[in-house]
Order: C-alpha cells, then structure tokens, then sequence
C-alpha cells in the first residue's frame, strides 16, 4: 500500500528536498499543489 503525499511549493527549496528524501524512501505516491505543472509529477494546480 502507498502512501498518498501532497506537498505544496515542490519547485521551492523545501518542498524539492522533501520530495527527493520521499523519493528516496520509496512507497509514497507524490502529489504536488503548485501554481503551475511540475512535470513528471501529478500536480493540482492552485495558487492559495
């Protein structure tokens, strides 16, 4: 079973570190809430 993760601002300094450390770990499907598409990653589009 996955893990479902959304993280806002992924193109930002956090949020990339926390995507790559997620990656890394494995078994989290990555979900990204940006204002803009971030490719290869499913992302719904806000700006909050």
């Amino acid at each position: 079973m996955t893990t479902k993760v959304l993280i806002t601002g992924m193109s930002g300094l956090i949020g990339e570190l926390v995507k790559e450390k997620l990656e890394q770990l494995g078994n989290y499907e990555l979900i990204a809430l940006h204002r803009t598409n971030i490719e290869g990653i499913r992302t719904v589009q806000a700006d909050i």
